[in-house]
């Protein structure tokens, strides 16, 4: 008899293997609280791309001396509806895909995770043979802007940030990661003024220093400013938006099993994805291996195959793009 698994997460892990065991008749639950595509699709990846896109086509008019603030498909709001309009297609696509391999798909929140049923919000309950989590993670906030997010209604994440619907004219970006670079570069070119604060000696630190500094000297040539090795004053809360784009962190059910974490806090795992528990396992951002979008993709193909065919799985370069 083959085993039922329940996956948690509907993103590019949780999806991905959903359909490979879906394909080959295996007995597959996923439970999404949101919406199917998780954070690269909804609120990462696929929209910041999308916008991305757009800032390349103000820049090229720019150039070519024409006002883009006549043009009403750069108007912030015309590039949300149009980028969003997108995503909920490619959210129906993704559903019908599963449908189709017979995958059952239920929105709904987990509330705890015992050893054979998981509890679901309004008291429903699934039983499973085998379990995967692929629930990814959330913004990191710093203790330093935590009151302040709290409080404040102008501070966003790199996830809220899309509910802009009008370009702010001055906005600060805290994190000089990816994220804050794509959005420094989008922001400017869209008429905001823009300020780049990073904490650490280098914006895209992680990067060879070779691309980091021509990206700080094309930032410069789209007049944002970046401060780097900079703290966080006063007044630099006093822009019309403030976006936080400083990491990730976990994003963990309630009332789980005893698993085992790693010393940042994401799902332990061995080298098949197992955790702590024997019948569970983990793949995607939570296993924080790698949080990107393409590795989660890979490491739910990896398991797949570990499911049906025993193969193990093998560790593999990841390429990362800015």
């Amino acid at each position: 008899m083959t085993d039922h698994t329940v996956i948690i997460g509907g993103g590019p892990a949780g999806h991905e293997l959903a359909l490979r065991l879906g394909r080959h008749g295996q007995p597959v639950t996923l439970i999404e609280s949101t919406h199917m595509g998780g954070t690269c699709l909804n609120v990462g990846c696929i929209p910041t791309k999308a916008y991305l896109a757009k800032a390349k086509l103000a820049k090229t008019l720019k150039n070519l001396k024409l006002d883009i603030t006549t043009i009403s498909s750069l108007a912030l709001e015309a590039i949300r509806s149009n980028t969003f309009r997108t995503i909920g297609r490619l959210r129906i696509a993704m559903e019908q895909d599963l449908q189709r391999v017979g995958v059952k798909v239920i929105y709904n929140t987990v509330i705890q995770i015992d050893n054979s049923n998981i509890t679901l919000a309004g008291g429903i309950t699934v039983p499973y043979d085998r379990g995967v989590l692929a629930t990814g993670t959330t913004p990191w906030i710093p203790s330093s802007l935590q009151a302040a997010y709290s409080s404040q209604k102008n501070i966003y994440t790199n996830e809220t940030i899309f509910s802009l619907t009008s370009i702010p004219k001055t906005i600060t970006i805290v994190g000089g990661g990816a994220i804050g670079v794509e959005f420094a570069f989008i922001f400017s070119t869209l008429g905001s003024k823009v300020t780049l604060v990073e904490v650490t000696p280098s914006i895209l630190g992680n990067f060879e220093p070779d691309l980091s500094k021509e990206v700080k000297r094309q930032l410069k040539l789209s007049r944002v400013n970046v401060l780097e090795g900079a703290t966080l004053k006063e007044e630099l809360l006093l822009a019309e938006v403030m976006l936080v784009a400083t990491g990730r962190q976990p994003r963990l059910p309630e009332h789980m099993l005893p698993f085992k974490f790693t010393q940042k806090g994401y799902i332990e795992t061995s080298s098949t994805y197992q955790t702590s528990q024997p019948h569970w396992f983990a793949i995607g951002d939570i296993n924080g291996r790698s949080l990107l979008a393409h590795a989660a993709n890979d490491q739910a193909a990896q398991l797949a195959d570990f499911f049906i065919h025993d193969k193990q799985p093998v560790e593999k370069p990841i390429p990362s793009v800015v």
